[in-house]
């Protein structure tokens, strides 16, 4: 005779166990898997979630730069603003937080400086709210200021020949 004798629980493991017991192999597959997911607890661990540091769509046009682009090139993909722009003086408060928080998709460096030779940005319904052009025309602006040359384009819309121009213009500027 244990505990559970004679309670509630001796009744359920009796009407179902060959249902609980698949209940119980469901639930460890799925614990083993990483599908079942607690709630947090205030205080407690947070969830982690992978999030893919690039869409598929800038996957594809990664893919695409990366073909294209002589090979001693250098390519990154997301270039935070503040890792390849610097200003001497004073920059107005908007501008200045966009240059820490702002980013571009992708940067086209040369292979021996360093120095940023495009800036290429793909844009999504996400830039359509009045934030995000808000914050876009400052990053052109910054992007402007250090004469990094700007690519745009949409997501959709057929890029690859006028990315081709671009970084070929941005390789061979006297071309």
């Amino acid at each position: 005779m244990n505990a559970f004798s004679g309670s509630a629980w001796e009744t359920v493991v009796k009407i179902g166990g060959p249902l609980l017991g698949l209940a119980i192999i469901a639930a460890a597959v799925r614990i083993a898997l990483g599908v079942w997911r607690q709630a947090p607890t205030p205080g407690g661990p947070a969830r982690v979630r992978r999030k893919l540091p690039l869409s598929m769509a800038e996957i594809s046009l990664y893919r695409h730069l990366a073909r294209g682009c002589p090979a001693r090139y250098l390519l990154v993909a997301p270039a935070p603003l503040a890792s390849f722009l610097r200003f001497e003086g004073r920059l107005d408060e908007t501008l200045a937080e966009t240059l820490e928080e702002g980013a571009v998709d992708f940067l086209l460096l040369h292979p021996t400086s360093g120095e940023p030779l495009l800036a290429i940005e793909l844009d999504d319904s996400t830039n359509d709210t009045p934030a995000a052009r808000y914050k876009d025309r400052h990053e052109a602006e910054l992007l402007e200021r250090a004469r990094v040359p700007l690519f745009r384009t949409r997501l959709g819309s057929k890029w690859a020949e006028e990315l081709e121009e671009a970084v070929l213009n941005a390789v061979n500027p006297l071309a």
